[in-house]
């Protein structure tokens, strides 16, 4: 996983907060595969923060 980029900037906190959290689990990913080898593919993963 790289080049991770936040499309609706919620504040400078929690946009670097989630960078920090995808970062750390970029190691779980499983890479897009075309003719068995690794390729880089593109992905959204909404992220919703609720705040009470």
């Amino acid at each position: 996983m790289s080049n991770i980029k936040v499309i609706n900037k919620p504040g400078q906190a929690l946009e670097k907060e989630a960078i920090r959290v995808l970062q750390s689990i970029k190691t779980k990913w499983t890479p897009g595969m075309l003719n068995s080898k690794p390729v880089r593919t593109a992905y959204n993963l909404p992220i919703t923060v609720l705040i009470d």
